[in-house]
């Protein structure tokens, strides 16, 4: 038998076996590497879009809830709007009662109507001839003041007529009273106008 001068077979097979040992672990590695990265991207994209949903959702709830309270605003704006106008009605229909008391305690004490003759007499623009009052209040103190003084049955209490020579007028306290409740009204009407302009 001849000396072989090369490796022998079994050294060449156990070589080509490492090698392709080698070669197919690198590339079964190289195989799960780049699979591994691919479930990675896909694991990645599927977070990725969870968390785009996710913040879309947000978005829309906070949108809503903006826009609830937006509306809820609003709500509570006009319902002050309207609390605020109707304490103001209140406020005019105080005033007005508040009013009506003080002068019907001066009527009841005689003064007022006194007063209220006395200045209709030194103001007219024509001259008193008469004054009609109500039957009880015919015996008011007058001195001073060179008019008549007529008991009218048709006048109610606080009621007065004054006569000139240029024609009659209402004085009493009814019509003092309805003109200043016509004032308030307007004075109020303007403001809630005005208010409404704004």
């Amino acid at each position: 038998m001849e000396a072989s001068s090369g490796p022998s077979a079994d050294v060449l097979l156990q070589e080509a076996f490492a090698a392709a040992s080698e070669r197919g672990y690198r590339e079964g590695w190289a195989a799960a590497q780049q699979d591994a990265a691919g479930e990675i991207q896909r694991e990645i994209a599927a977070a990725s879009e969870q968390l785009r949903a996710s913040a879309d959702e947000a978005r829309e709830r906070l949108a809503q809830t903006r826009h609830q309270l937006e509306a809820l605003m609003a709500g509570l704006t006009q319902a002050i709007d309207v609390q605020a106008r109707s304490a103001q009605e209140i406020a005019v229909e105080v005033s007005y009662a508040a009013i009506a008391k003080v002068v019907g305690e001066q009527y009841a004490n005689r003064t007022l109507m006194r007063s209220l003759c006395q200045q209709a007499v030194q103001t007219a623009k024509h001259r008193v001839t008469a004054i009609r009052l109500a039957p009880q209040d015919a015996a008011l103190d007058l001195a001073g003041l060179s008019v008549d003084l007529i008991a009218d049955p048709a006048l109610s209490a606080g009621q007065c007529v004054i006569e000139t020579v240029a024609g009659h007028y209402e004085l009493g306290l009814d019509v003092r009273l309805e003109a200043l409740k016509v004032a308030l009204l307007a004075g109020f009407a303007t403001h809630v106008a005005e208010e409404s302009a704004s």
